[in-house]
């Protein structure tokens, strides 16, 4: 157990060590943000006197801090004026690369009544309740049982990592979800 002086002394230790990276990010920025105000100007091709918080108004705000010190958010907004140069790959490459395939193939359209009701369900899900309600609605057929999620032994279960338990209960739960699902299109 740490005593109660070795836990200052770390604390301190550590604030210490902020601190000084603190001062290394600011002189970096600092740096950092000349370089880009005489890349700047020398791209407008103006003198240098002629320095104002206005000649940086064409600078993202995202790059700025509160002090009006420039802080780059990423290596090519460093360097505005350089363009990615795409380069024609050869028939080769482009053969291993395969097709580009922009559309999918799509059956008929969906009744629009049941498509409203769907699209919000498949992207934020079922409520838990509502999961458990037709879970339970629809148990496997009686004369199915491959159906249903086998059980592991308790053997495995004592032999098995934590993990390893959690991630066999949640492949369970979604087997019963597919089981349930399957019920009720095989009930009509």
């Amino acid at each position: 157990m740490k005593r109660k002086r070795e836990k200052v002394r770390s604390d301190e230790k550590v604030k210490k060590k902020i601190r000084k990276l603190m001062k290394k990010v600011k002189k970096l920025s600092k740096q950092q943000g000349q370089e880009m105000e005489q890349d700047i100007l020398i791209e407008r091709g103006k003198p240098e006197e002629s320095e104002s918080p206005q000649s940086l108004s064409h600078i993202p705000e995202n790059t700025k801090d509160l002090n009006n010190q420039v802080q780059p958010t990423s290596e090519l907004e460093n360097q505005p004026d350089i363009a990615l140069e795409a380069q024609d790959l050869d028939a080769e490459t482009l053969a291993v690369l395969g097709e580009i395939s922009t559309e999918q193939e799509k059956g008929p359209p969906l009744h629009p009544e049941i498509a409203n009701r769907w699209t919000p369900i498949l992207t934020r899900g079922l409520k838990k309740e509502d999961k458990k309600e037709l879970i339970q609605k629809y148990l496997p057929f009686e004369n199915l049982p491959k159906i249903i999620a086998p059980v592991l032994n308790p053997e495995c279960v004592s032999a098995i990592s934590a993990n390893m338990l959690k991630r066999d209960t949640i492949i369970k739960e979604k087997q019963k979800q597919i089981a349930a699902a399957l019920t009720a299109i095989g009930s009509g």
